[in-house]
C-alpha cells in the first residue's frame, strides 16, 4: 500500500487466491427414489480462485478507482443423467421406471474469468455517484451428461451474463436523500428446458428511483418506484419481471438507552 496526499492518494494493491469446496445436497448424495436414487460416492464440487486488484483514491479521496481481475476455475461439478444397460450407473437400471432411470455424477468442468472496474465520485459533500462494470467471459469445458442444448460445451456459464453494470447518483440534502440507480445485465445462456430451442435470454437495462425524507425524532417516510421506464424483461427466460411497481411507507424509530 502506498500512501499519497493532495491530489494522488493513497493506492493499494490487492492479491488473493483460494480453493474451495461445495458438498453434494442430500438429494443428490442419498435420495431413495428406485428410479432416481443419490449416489454415494459423490464428491464435494471443487473451486480454485485468483484475483488481483488496484484500488486508488485521488483528489483528497473524492474519487475512488478500483480495478481486479479475476480467474475462477470449478471441477467436478455434480450433474444428473439418464442411465441404459451397460451405461456409467453403478447399478443396472431396475424394472418398473417408466419415465428411466438416472442418477447424480461429477462430470462437469467450467471456467470463468475477467475483470470488475469500479469508479466512486463525491463532488460535494452531499452528492455522490458511482458506476461498476463486469467483464466475464465464463465457459463450460466439460458436460458430458448434459441434456439441454444452453448447457453443451462452449457455452457460457448458465445465467451469467459477460457485460452487467450499474450507475448509482445519491444526493443527501439537508432532511431529503434521493437514490437514483441505473442497471443493465447483457445477454446471457439461458433455457425453457422444454426442446423448445430457446438457448439465451436477452439483455435489458432499467432504472429505479428511491426518496426519503427525515421528519426527526425517530419518523420518517419513503417511497420506491422500481423499473421507473416500465421496461420489459425476464431475468429467467420465460418469466416476466414486475413492470412499474410502486412502494410506499413511514418508519419509525424508538431510541432506548
Amino acid at each position: 500500500m502506498r500512501e499519497g496526499r493532495d491530489f494522488w492518494g493513497a493506492t493499494r494493491l490487492r492479491l488473493s487466491a483460494g480453493l474451495g469446496i461445495k458438498e453434494p445436497t442430500l438429494v443428490q448424495s442419498f435420495a431413495k427414489d428406485p428410479c432416481f436414487p443419490g449416489n454415494l460416492d459423490l464428491r464435494p464440487e471443487r473451486s480454485r480462485s485468483f484475483i488481483v486488484g488496484l484500488d486508488q483514491t485521488l483528489a483528497s479521496d473524492r474519487v475512488r478507482v478500483s480495478a481486479e481481475y479475476f480467474d475462477n476455475r470449478f471441477r467436478d461439478i455434480v450433474s444428473f443423467t439418464f442411465c441404459f444397460p451397460g451405461g456409467p450407473c453403478p447399478i443396472p437400471p431396475p424394472p418398473g421406471c417408466p419415465f428411466g432411470y438416472g442418477t447424480f455424477f461429477n462430470t462437469d468442468l467450467a471456467r470463468a474469468r475477467g475483470g470488475n472496474f469500479s469508479l466512486e465520485v463525491q463532488p460535494v459533500r452531499w452528492l455522490r455517484l458511482a458506476g461498476h462494470y463486469s467483464f466475464s467471459p465464463s465457459r463450460v469445458l466439460q458436460a458430458p451428461n448434459a441434456f439441454d442444448p444452453a448447457l453443451q460445451p462452449g457455452n457460457r456459464l448458465f445465467k451469467r451474463p459477460v457485460h452487467s453494470g450499474s450507475l448509482v447518483l445519491n444526493a443527501d440534502f439537508r432532511r431529503m436523500n434521493w437514490n437514483l440507480l441505473g442497471t443493465f445485465v447483457g445477454r446471457r445462456t439461458d433455457s425453457d428446458f422444454l426442446g423448445l430451442g430457446f438457448t439465451s435470454n436477452p439483455g435489458y437495462a432499467k432504472v429505479d428511483l428511491a426518496a426519503s425524507y427525515n421528519f426527526g425524532r425517530g419518523v420518517s417516510a419513503f417511497g420506491r418506484v422500481e423499473n421507473l421506464f416500465d421496461k420489459k424483461y425476464q431475468e429467467s427466460l420465460g418469466y416476466a419481471a414486475y413492470r412499474r411497481a410502486y412502494r410506499l411507507g413511514m418508519r419509525f424509530r424508538l431510541a432506548g438507552e
